[in-house]
């Protein structure tokens, strides 16, 4: 069990680092998204700041108090980017190599944290 509680809370960590990098460095994240502001106007940041930044820090950090059910549904959160993400490299035509790398790694994250926080205990 000691193997999936550390699997676990390094996920954890990680969700929280992409979390960090997004809402202390928008911008860098803009970039590797290869998103822009448009028009001087700034609601992109406040969007990655929010969505891509302090959201992912808030549910890293509460399924790391709360475990169990609170860590299932980070794996959910990740289940639901994935779809989001098919989606768009279906429809969208987006399938570029870092499109598929953050696909892969969502459902990795997704399946792993549904089990983890419902099956395993975490």
């Amino acid at each position: 069990m000691i193997f999936v509680t550390v699997i676990t809370y390094a996920m954890l960590i990680a969700t929280a680092f992409f979390g960090v990098i997004g809402w202390l460095q928008p911008r860098k994240t803009m970039e590797m998204l290869k998103l822009q502001t448009v028009g001087g106007h700034t609601d992109g940041l406040s969007e990655v700041r929010g969505a891509s930044g302090a959201l992912f820090i808030a549910i890293a950090v509460a399924a790391m108090i709360w475990g169990g059910m609170a860590t299932a549904m980070v794996g959910i959160a990740y289940a639901g980017a994935g779809v989001g993400r098919i989606t768009a490299i279906i429809a969208d035509r987006a399938g570029s190599q870092t499109t598929w790398i953050f696909f892969a790694v969502e459902v990795t994250f997704a399946a792993f944290l549904i089990w983890a926080g419902l099956f395993a205990g975490a």
